[in-house]
C-alpha cells in the first residue's frame, strides 16, 4: 500500500526494511553534514548554498573564498556519478549494490573525520562525496527519499499536504508517503540535536559516528 513506484524493493516486509534504513542514513547524513560544519565551518551534505556563493566569489573575485564553494559541489556531483555507474544496468540495481555503496560512503566519512581532526580543511571534500554517492544511491533505490538534505522534503510535504484536499484526505497512499517523508525530516533533525551531544563528550569524533552509523545500516541488509 502506497510503495514507491520506483523503488526496487519487492513486499512489504522489503519495502519497510530499505526505508528503516534510509531513517538511519538519514540521520547518520546529518551528523555527517554537522561533523565538517563544526570542524570546518562548512556544510557539506547539501550544494545550494555552496553553488550560489561560487557564483557570489566569482563575481567579487575572490578566489580563496570561491575554492571550498566550487569543489564542494563537484565532489557531491562525483558522488552521484559513481551512483549513476553503479546502477546503469537493472541487474545492478539492487539492495545489495545499495548495501555496498553505503559501506563505501562509511569508510568515505570516517576518512573525511580523520582529515578533519588533523586539521586538513580538505576533509570536506570527501565528505561531500560520500554524501553524493548516499544521496544518489537512495534516490534511486527508493524512487524518492533523499537522504543528505531536506530542501525536496520540505516541499514534498508542503505539496502533499496541499494537494490532499479535498480528494485525497482519506487517501492511505497519499498519506504513507507525506507520513515517511516526515520521519525522514525529524530523523535529519533530531541528527543535529544527537551532533551537539555527541560533539560535547567526544569531540572531533562525529563523522567517526556517522560513519560507523553508515556501515552498520549497509552490513544490516540481510542479503549481504
Amino acid at each position: 500500500m502506497g510503495a514507491p513506484s520506483a523503488s526496487v524493493a519487492t513486499g512489504a516486509s522489503e519495502v519497510n526494511r530499505l526505508l528503516t534504513g534510509a531513517l538511519f542514513l538519514t540521520f547518520s547524513a546529518s551528523l555527517l553534514d554537522m561533523a565538517t560544519f563544526i570542524a570546518a565551518g562548512k556544510t557539506t551534505t547539501h550544494q545550494s548554498g555552496a553553488t550560489a556563493k561560487a557564483g557570489l566569489y566569482l563575481g567579487a573575485g575572490n578566489w580563496t573564498k570561491m575554492e571550498p564553494v566550487l569543489l564542494t559541489p563537484w565532489c557531491f556531483f562525483l558522488g552521484s556519478l559513481a551512483a549513476g555507474f553503479s546502477t546503469s544496468r537493472k541487474e545492478w540495481k539492487n539492495l545489495d549494490t545499495c548495501a555496498a555503496a553505503m559501506l563505501v560512503v562509511g569508510v568515505l566519512a570516517c576518512v573525511a573525520g580523520a582529515m578533519l581532526e588533523a586539521g586538513r580543511v580538505e576533509g570536506i571534500y570527501v565528505a561531500a562525496l560520500a554524501a553524493g554517492l548516499q544521496n544518489a544511491m537512495l534516490t534511486t533505490i527508493t524512487g524518492f527519499v533523499r537522504s543528505t538534505h531536506v530542501t525536496g522534503t520540505w516541499t514534498d510535504i508542503g505539496l502533499l499536504m496541499g494537494q490532499a484536499w479535498p480528494d485525497k484526505m482519506n487517501d492511505p497512499a497519499h498519506w504513507w508517503k507525506t507520513k515517511i517523508l516526515t520521519a525522514l525530516l525529524a530523523a535529519f533533525y533530531v541528527g543535529g540535536v544527537v551532533s551537539h551531544f555527541v560533539d560535547d563528550v567526544i569531540p572531533g569524533k562525529l563523522a567517526y559516528v556517522s560513519g560507523g552509523i553508515t556501515m552498520a545500516t549497509g552490513l544490516a541488509n540481510p542479503q549481504n
